[in-house]
């Protein structure tokens, strides 16, 4: 899990109030290895003036595996095992755009003493 993006931290996630869907990334995000092996690229959105300074290779490659899009953002809850079985799950998605004003993570599941 990141909470800092060069040496920043992460920009607090907050429901839109015209979409409702959240914007910014925080205050955790998870991260996931790439599937595909790729070389690294600039970013799709660097600036212009940048990608001109950058060789071809090193160039946003739409092909290439960037991990980003499958990571998790504005992280609230992390489920650590399954429950046994006739046990039920805690209920962290009511409070969470409490959790994540209050920038709180709940941990639950089987989780040993």
């Amino acid at each position: 899990m990141a909470f800092e993006q060069n040496g920043k931290a992460l920009p607090k996630a907050a429901p839109d109030t015209g979409t409702g869907r959240l914007s910014g990334t925080g205050p955790l995000r998870m991260i996931v290895p790439q599937f595909q092996i790729s070389p690294p690229d600039l970013q799709q959105t660097a600036d212009p003036a940048c990608a001109a300074r950058v060789a071809p290779a090193y160039r946003f490659h739409e092909e290439y595996d960037h991990n980003g899009g499958k990571s998790s953002f504005a992280i609230v809850a992390v489920r650590v095992k399954p429950l046994p079985k006739g046990t039920r799950d805690a209920d962290w998605q009511t409070p969470a755009l409490q959790h994540l004003a209050n920038e709180e993570v709940v941990f639950f599941g089987a989780l040993k003493r």
